[in-house]
């Protein structure tokens, strides 16, 4: 995140190094109305953003807890919806690696098998070949479970 944050210019709404602007515009005498200035609703709005996104985000730690419950299919449009976040409310492109390499950390101990397959692979990968290699794989371990 910090990566995409700092591409796109948004690192300094996180680490509190982008200050808010005056919060109310100034009239002709130079003193404060109540109207909120230009700059200011624009840095809120970023601000918002960035908090949005992250509140979104879940981290590589708390991805295995959220696909043990959900199949691959839900797991798969969680990560996608936040990709589609990063990039319309901050034109953040995901590129399809860092979508399956971020995919693949989130994926429990019983993927092993399938994380280090796709991994050494040579060829790149698209996300919907993924998604439906993924989708084989779950209903392999789920068939080997029963």
């Amino acid at each position: 995140m910090k990566t995409l944050f700092t591409g796109d210019g948004l690192l300094g709404y996180v680490d509190g190094s982008i200050k808010p602007p005056e919060k109310f515009a100034l009239n002709e005498r130079g003193e404060p109305t109540t109207e909120l200035s230009q700059g200011y609703r624009l840095w809120h709005r970023y601000d918002a953003g960035v908090k949005a996104v992250i509140n979104a985000t879940l981290s590589s730690s708390a991805l295995p807890h959220i696909i043990g419950s959900d199949s691959i299919d839900v797991y798969m449009g969680k990560i996608e919806e936040i990709r589609t976040k990063l990039g319309l409310g901050f034109s953040v492109t995901v590129y399809d690696a860092e979508m399956i390499a971020q995919a693949l950390r989130g994926l429990p101990d019983e993927y092993e098998a399938f994380r280090n397959s796709i991994t050494a692979r040579n060829e790149p990968l698209q996300s919907t070949e993924f998604h439906v290699l993924l989708r084989a794989e779950e209903s392999s371990i789920l068939a080997g479970n029963q």
